[in-house]
C-alpha cells in the first residue's frame, strides 16, 4: 500500500512546477534569442539562422503565454502579469525580425530575469518581490 501511495504521488504533476516549466521556457527562448543576436554581432550565424531562431522563438512564445492564460490552478494576476511578459517578449522578437535588425538585449534581459523569478515564486523557492 505504501508503494501505491508513493508510485500515484509521483505521478501526479504538481500545478505550480507546471508553471514554473512554462516560466523557465519562456525565458530560456529570451536567452536563447540573447545568444543569437550575440553570435551574429560576432559574425559567426548567417542572417538565415538569426531569423529562424526570431521566427521560431515568437511561434513558441505564443504558445507557452496560450497555455499560461490557460493555466486555472494559477492566480489570475500571476497568469496575467506572466502572460503579458511573453507578449512583450515575443513582440520586441517579432518587431526586430520583422526590421531584419537584431533584438535589443537589455528588454530581453530584464524580462528573462522578471520571468525567472516568478518562476522561483511559482515553485514557492523565493518570495516574489519584484513589482510587475
Amino acid at each position: 500500500m505504501v508503494a501505491f501511495v508513493l508510485v500515484a504521488s509521483a505521478c501526479g504533476r504538481d500545478p505550480k512546477v507546471t508553471y514554473a516549466r512554462l516560466l523557465e521556457r519562456a525565458a530560456s527562448w529570451s536567452a536563447s534569442v540573447q545568444f543569437t543576436a550575440e553570435m551574429a554581432r560576432a559574425r559567426y550565424v548567417p542572417r538565415a539562422f538569426v531569423h529562424d531562431v526570431l521566427s521560431t522563438s515568437v511561434n513558441a512564445l505564443a504558445t507557452i503565454r496560450r497555455q499560461i492564460q490557460d493555466d486555472r490552478d494559477v492566480d489570475a494576476r500571476s497568469r496575467t502579469q506572466t502572460a503579458d511578459l511573453c507578449g512583450r517578449l515575443a513582440a520586441l522578437v517579432e518587431d526586430a525580425d520583422r526590421a531584419r535588425a537584431l533584438p535589443d538585449d537589455r528588454p530581453l534581459r530584464d524580462i528573462e530575469i522578471r520571468l525567472r523569478a516568478a518562476a522561483q515564486a511559482a515553485r514557492g523557492l523565493v518570495p516574489l518581490e519584484t513589482p510587475w
